[in-house]
């Protein structure tokens, strides 16, 4: 359910919607990681004692990287292109887009 809003929102170009939609969304996907977490751990220890648990744990922390990596991409695009586009009433260039992701990317490694 989650996966399906973020996917039908990433698009919505309707400001006042992004805001609360994307307040949801970070909750919806930290409690879906956590739990998922719990859930396949627990799972892995149960049922398959030959597969090495710092596997799914090493999975696990990769997932705490990205997904709040794509949450502030995302967000950095709703709460500042998009006003910006929406006050001046032009598209923001490539270059600026791409130079942001880009910076994001420096500043989280």
């Amino acid at each position: 359910m989650t996966f399906i809003i973020i996917l039908v929102s990433y698009k919505d170009k309707i400001v006042k919607r992004l805001k609360y939609l994307w307040i949801f969304q970070v909750i919806f996907l930290f409690i879906l990681l956590i739990s998922s977490e719990f859930f396949v751990i627990d799972w892995i220890i149960k049922y398959f004692h030959l597969v090495p648990l710092a596997t799914a744990l090493k999975a696990f922390d990769i997932l705490w990287w990205i997904i709040p990596a794509i949450l502030l991409n995302m967000a950095v695009e709703r709460f500042l292109w998009l006003p910006l586009e929406e006050t001046t009433g032009r598209t923001v260039p490539n270059a600026y887009l791409y130079f942001g992701v880009i910076w994001h990317n420096c500043l989280c490694v």
